[in-house]
């Protein structure tokens, strides 16, 4: 059937990095937090398998911790927004904005070979389904049009994934 196809408009206001920073070490601290604590049940009552598995999952949550606490991996510190408030925002770093999703013009065309591309435009769209041999009905141009006069001047995105 293909890939899914998401639909994206920029967000207004725009959350700054030391703002996410803060909200992804919060979720980091809370995560290694619950973890600690499942470790603590686990060897009271040891299951070995999920005792291992949970420290390499605390391990893992540390290190990144300390990878955001250093101000590295900035990028993949904004990509995380949307986790942190539960909610389906993204960060694009072709862009450098966030989006939020516009779910009724999910999987409006599916494309073949998952190729991740972030889709900027009514005409890049048009363009990269032309490329693929992908036929467009009548109603999906209809809806990529009102997807594209939604967008109130921002770029808007496209995601395939």
């Amino acid at each position: 059937m293909g890939c899914h196809t998401w639909f994206y408009n920029r967000l207004e206001k725009q959350p700054i990095y030391e703002e996410v920073r803060e909200l992804y070490l919060s979720f980091l601290k809370r995560n290694v937090k619950e973890l600690r604590e499942e470790l603590t049940q686990l060897r009271e009552n040891p299951n070995y398998l999920i005792l291992e598995e949970v420290q390499r999952q605390l391990n893992v949550c540390e290190r990144i911790e300390r990878i955001v606490e250093s101000g590295l991996c900035k990028v993949a510190t904004l990509k995380r927004y949307g986790d942190c408030i539960d909610d389906d925002i993204v960060y694009s770093d072709k862009t450098k904005f966030f989006y939020k999703s516009i779910n009724r013009f999910h999987d409006m065309f599916r494309v073949y070979d998952y190729p991740m591309e972030q889709l900027l435009s009514e005409e890049e769209t048009l363009n990269f389904l032309r490329s693929k041999n992908i036929d467009i009905s009548k109603e999906v141009l209809g809806n990529i049009e009102k997807f594209d006069n939604l967008t109130n001047d921002f770029p808007l995105l496209y995601f395939l994934v």
